[in-house]
């Protein structure tokens, strides 16, 4: 977020100090400091998100090798998981967050996910 102009500071300004005359019992900004935030910052988190999406989803194909040389016996059905289940649900959900990256509840649902089907794929193996 961008602080150069008066008015965004003056906002997180007010809002910092709202938080510390509440003595941190509430640790959440104002709306409209949040929403602000979330305009200001919305393309690039999502880009940022897309990019780390794809990276993670050849990281988590490529730990198939892994499988080959380490459990053999498993690697058809590492594979089977991977490649039938995983891979397309998180070329759906980078699709979706590619098309609809305005939209906050939308890019944070998929984040989570996409994390939790590949943790649950590894849980699994």
């Amino acid at each position: 977020m961008d602080l150069s102009s008066p008015e965004t500071r003056a906002l997180v300004d007010n809002g910092i100090s709202a938080i510390k005359r509440s003595g941190f019992r509430r640790l959440c900004f104002s709306e409209e400091l949040e929403k602000h935030f979330d305009l200001t910052t919305s393309v690039r988190r999502s880009r940022r998100i897309l990019i780390e999406g794809i990276l993670c989803f050849i990281v988590f194909n490529f730990f198939a090798v892994s499988d080959y040389f380490l459990a053999r016996r498993i690697f058809l059905e590492s594979l089977a998981v991977r490649l039938e289940l995983a891979t397309p649900m998180a070329i759906a959900s980078l699709f979706v967050l590619h098309r609809r990256r305005q939209i906050k509840w939308v890019r944070e649902s998929l984040m989570l996910f996409v994390c939790c089907m590949f943790s649950a794929c590894v849980l699994y193996l």
